[in-house]
């Protein structure tokens, strides 16, 4: 009777063994019951809670869809998120700190723009959500993501920043219930970027020749800007935004990708319009790098600009010599991307939108949808 009893304990613990291992395996379709499944923005399918509550934000910049869609309630839903956020776009991490406290305790991930992403972090951190970029399907760690089968959401913000925020604010509403929300904040960002490429269609209006540059490096540097990509010509970031525009990017038969043009080709094309695009890019410590956004004065941020024109040569360029120089926020994976859009329109054709008003209108945003206050300097002109 002994040998009996073991050998039933023996079965039993075996049947346990086969039965649990067989639903981690293969998870059938009742085991989906607190689950839904959705298509994220690269074409996966991806079962995720029903009730998320754990949110893991790998790229901390993409803040923007979060902090708009989840107002107050962000730091209660955020357990962890990247660090690009605080080198990269620093005058808002600082006020998200100020607002929720509580952000600043909750867990950094690795950097993914260096590969540096912890994927045994993750899953320790037992999230119900992680958003990640589409950017970083290239990535060693997303093969791991994608072996461990965390629950990661990717989200489309480089393609096209006409609507590549737009369709990450509608995923995530549905992810996180918030259609209602998702619809409003969409609808009207829809509303703004359709004031400028309706007209613009509209009108055909002559295309001045533009070279837009990130400004993260300051005027001794010059950085990257935004050719076409491939056979297909594909732009990304501000490439795309210029192009919707209808606006002849000078760095598009010259650069491949996004990288930086040489002196000698940018005085050569001589464009009429030249774009420095800023943030606080305390990442790149250099003291005269363009800044725009929260915290920045107007004065401050026209004398960065106008330090850019001092660069050798650049007193030739018609840009400069007829003061049609400008300064955008740089950041086109946020939903605000849309005022930058606004005020691109606005300086290459100042006939065709007379009565614009970008600052306005992302202040309005700001004061209906984000849980921080708007201030601070987004543009700006070296007039």
């Amino acid at each position: 009777m002994k040998k009996i009893a073991i050998a039933l304990i023996f079965l039993a613990a075996f049947v346990v063994v086969l039965v649990n291992g067989r639903s981690r395996r293969e998870q059938p379709a009742n085991a989906h019951h607190q689950q839904v499944e959705y298509e994220d923005l690269v074409g996966r399918k991806v079962w995720i809670a029903r009730d998320v509550q754990r949110i893991v934000l790998l790229r901390s910049k993409d803040i923007y869809l979060l902090a708009a869609l989840l107002g107050e309630d962000l730091p209660a839903r955020l357990v962890a998120w990247g660090p690009d956020l605080k080198v990269d776009d620093a005058d808002l991490h600082q006020r998200l700190l100020a607002k929720f406290p509580h952000l600043g305790e909750i867990i950094v991930t690795g950097d993914v723009y260096s590969d540096g992403l912890d994927v045994e972090q993750l899953t320790r951190i037992g999230a119900d959500l992680i958003i990640a970029d589409k950017f970083m399907r290239g990535r060693k760690f997303a093969e791991r993501m994608d072996a461990t089968g965390l629950p990661v959401v990717y989200l489309d913000g480089s393609s096209d920043p006409l609507t590549g925020p737009q369709n990450g604010l509608r995923l995530l509403g549905k992810i996180l219930d918030r259609q209602d929300r998702a619809r409003m904040i969409t609808e009207f960002i829809d509303g703004q970027v359709r004031i400028v490429v309706s007209r613009i269609a509209s009108n055909t209006p002559p295309a001045p020749t533009v070279y837009l540059e990130s400004g993260n490096l300051g005027p001794d540097g010059y950085c990257q800007c935004y050719g076409a990509i491939g056979a297909t010509r594909q732009q990304t970031s501000w490439g795309a935004i210029l192009r919707a525009l209808q606006v002849h990017n000078i760095a598009e038969d010259r650069v491949v990708g996004s990288a930086p043009i040489t002196p000698e080709a940018l005085l050569k094309a001589d464009p009429q319009i030249i774009v420095i695009t800023g943030q606080n890019w305390s990442r790149f410590k250099s003291p005269d790098a363009m800044q725009l956004g929260f915290n920045v004065t107007a004065a401050d941020a026209r004398r960065r600009l106008q330090g850019f024109t001092t660069r050798p040569g650049w007193n030739l360029l018609s840009a400069v010599r007829n003061k049609r120089v400008y300064g955008v926020f740089h950041n086109t994976v946020s939903p605000t991307v849309f005022s930058g859009v606004q005020a691109l329109a606005k300086d290459c054709y100042p006939e065709l939108f007379p009565d614009l008003d970008p600052e306005k209108n992302l202040k309005v945003f700001y004061d209906r949808f984000m849980p921080v206050t708007y201030d601070g300097t987004w543009m700006c002109s070296i007039e």
